[in-house]
């Protein structure tokens, strides 16, 4: 776990790196005792000295591997919590994830092993992620740790070249992100394909100038389709949506064949929004906690089974 540093004005929490030291640089170091231990196999000197020749050599070269191993690397960089907000700071530079003075949104991921996590920053500029570590075999602790989280593919979630928090870390900076800007974690500012916002505030979603209302009834429904032409390898996954006279599909590249789904015909285009493909489980919870007007049977080709919402 890493050591949290700071003082009542500031907190923070070290990026540590993902790896341990190779293998092969722990069994390099181990080399030399190892050779020693073969000569003095072979001296011509009395059995017992040359087994404690031996014992002692064969001792300095797991001891040397182990001190490689277990040796801490210095952070990549912190996350530094302030009083004008969330930096990530380290060799290349500060990066401000977060103003307490303007709006910004925090949305959790974690992939379906339990292995990898990323806090995804987002504001109406930019979106910022950090990476996090999470220890094996840690299940019902990250459950505990990061109790909103997303589930994301693999291939999803961000390069943690530059480190990752451990568990305990990432925690303590969402309770004081709960305590500081509680509405951020219930927001998400991205950008759709054609350069229009995309904002979900609460119980509120813009599209593009078109606002939704979470809070009341409207349609929707998960969708998979292909266009003509496509192999059966790829698709689109999203979500259709709506209400009062606004309608539009979410769109992203699908996450799995399409044989894996009921296929929907292909919207018309001028209806479709393409959104990241990480943020579109985000955006069809929020549609699947407001109240639904009735269930929405699209057309169903290239499968038996509906695509579930």
């Amino acid at each position: 776990m890493g050591k949290l540093r700071g003082s009542a004005e500031t907190s923070e929490w070290p990026l540590e790196a993902l790896e341990p030291p190779e293998r092969r640089r722990a069994w390099r170091a181990a080399v030399p005792p190892l050779v020693l231990t073969a000569l003095g196999a072979l001296c011509p000197a009395p059995l017992w000295i040359r087994a404690l020749a031996i014992a002692l050599a064969l001792t300095l070269a797991f001891a040397r591997r182990r001190a490689l191993f277990s040796r801490a690397a210095p952070p990549n960089g912190w996350v530094v919590v302030s009083e004008e907000g969330v930096t990530r700071k380290g060799d290349q530079g500060s990066a401000a994830l977060a103003r307490w003075d303007e709006a910004f949104g925090v949305t959790v991921f974690v992939n379906r092993a339990k292995t990898r996590a990323a806090l995804a920053f987002t504001t109406p500029r930019q979106t910022r992620f950090v990476c996090v570590r999470l220890p094996a075999a840690a299940g019902a602790r990250v459950n505990e740790a990061l109790p909103s989280a997303f589930l994301a593919d693999d291939g999803d979630l961000p390069d943690a070249s530059r480190g990752s928090l451990a568990l305990d870390s990432a925690a303590a900076l969402l309770r004081h992100l709960a305590s500081r800007a509680p509405s951020a974690l219930d927001r998400m500012y991205l950008t759709a394909s054609r350069g229009g916002a995309i904002v979900k505030d609460g119980r509120t979603l813009v599209v593009d100038g078109a606002s939704f209302d979470l809070a009341s009834p409207l349609e929707w429904r998960a969708v998979y389709f292909q266009e003509s032409g496509e192999s059966l390898g790829g698709g689109y996954q999203g979500a259709w949506l709506r209400q009062g006279g606004s309608e539009l599909v979410f769109v992203s590249a699908a996450s799995s064949p399409a044989g894996a789904h009921g296929l929907t015909d292909p919207p018309p285009r001028e209806t479709r929004v393409a959104v990241e493909r990480l943020f579109l489980l985000p955006l069809r919870s929020a549609l699947a906690e407001a109240p639904r007007v009735s269930r929405v049977d699209l057309p169903v080709r290239g499968g038996t089974e509906a695509v579930q919402t």
